[in-house]
């Protein structure tokens, strides 16, 4: 992903949905194909397989290696890692000093014994200089390391501090669907086949959705956070909807809403983040956002067994969805009227501000 920021300028999120829909593909393909895994192998053997698979990851990445024209902003410059080194073994010069030739006559050994304790002491003086100065290096390597990690935007970016907010009750909505849509459809009757197939249908709907988001993008006909809160919207009804009715033809409505919307606003909230951290500090601000992504999907299953598991039902799964999904756009709606009403922020993304 950080490298599609910096090798697609122009076009950026026309890229960035392309490259989420891959993910889309494995959600239609994933349960087909395990199916049959586990069929013909057994669970080991199937687990051998898709572990195969995985591993073609490796090869991939030879192709993703950044062109020349893609500048990279994780690069250190190699100023800084000399300054690194130049502070050490200073206390050599002076050692030197000590192996002068001296004339032995009636004076000189009590002159050379001055002299040493001279340049005893300044090596001590040098010496507690360069354990000085490797601290201030070391507290230079850390700031230089949370800043590349991203962690200093949370103090220095304000609009990127008050965007962390989303990322924990976006990531419900994943977490919810793909883990209990099957169960919840089966608990009501649905027979298992057909259960299936609404996860195969999630991420159809997806792909479409990680598809339109570029184009929704480029045409620059509406505000970001609007879009995104629109389509968190029809998630948080929708999810709503899917705790209390039991019709299959709803179910297939729901599948179809979601993988949609989902895939429209996923990409959108990328989009947004690389406008109010730039370029630059993009794969840092994104290192922070999965890290929250993935505490929400961890806290969301948590609370989603729990919650079956004191009702006997699967509704308060998805009624957990709609309150998160419908968080995201009470914040959305909240944080674009801060950033462009109550404390105008130009980081904050906008029509008027717009830069792909």
């Amino acid at each position: 992903m950080t490298i599609i920021s910096d090798c697609f300028h122009q076009h950026f999120a026309l890229a960035w949905g392309i490259a989420w829909s891959g993910g889309s593909v494995g959600i239609v393909t994933l349960p087909i194909v395990s199916g049959f895994l586990i069929d013909h192998y057994g669970w080991r053997g199937a687990l051998l397989v898709i572990s195969a698979i995985q591993a073609n990851i490796l090869v991939c990445t030879k192709f993703m290696k950044p062109t020349p024209s893609c500048h990279t902003s994780t690069n250190l410059v190699n100023g800084e890692r000399k300054s690194y080194g130049s502070l050490e073994n200073q206390a050599s010069h002076e050692t030197g000093s000590l192996e002068e030739e001296v004339e032995i006559d009636d004076g000189s050994i009590t002159r050379l014994f001055q002299n040493q304790s001279k340049s005893s002491f300044g090596i001590d003086t040098h010496t507690k200089d360069d354990k000085l100065a490797k601290d201030k290096t070391w507290l230079e390597k850390l700031v230089q390391f949370l800043d590349h990690a991203g962690v200093s935007l949370i103090w220095t970016n304000r609009v990127f501090a008050s965007f962390l907010l989303l990322p924990i009750p976006t990531s419900i909505g994943n977490s919810v669907t793909l883990l209990f849509l099957v169960a919840r459809a089966e608990s009501v009757g649905i027979p298992g086949l057909q259960a299936e197939l609404l996860l195969s249908l999630v991420g159809a709907a997806n792909i479409v959705g990680n598809l339109t988001s570029g184009p929704l993008v480029g045409a620059n006909v509406g505000e970001l956070a609007f879009f995104h809160g629109f389509f968190a919207a029809v998630v948080s009804v929708s999810a709503i909807g899917i705790a209390i009715l039991e019709s299959y033809a709803f179910f297939v409505v729901y599948a179809a809403l979601y993988g949609f919307s989902s895939g429209v606003y996923i990409p959108l909230a990328g989009v947004m983040l690389r406008r109010i951290v730039g370029q630059e500090r993009f794969p840092g601000g994104l290192g922070i956002v999965l890290i929250l992504v993935a505490i929400g999907g961890m806290l969301a299953a948590s609370i989603s067994g729990y919650l079956h598991d004191i009702t006997g039902s699967y509704s308060g799964c998805f009624y957990l969805l709609g309150v998160g999904a419908g968080l995201c756009v009470v914040l959305l709606v909240g944080l674009h009227l801060l950033w462009t009403r109550v404390v105008p922020d130009d980081r904050w993304p906008t029509l008027s501000n717009v830069s792909q």
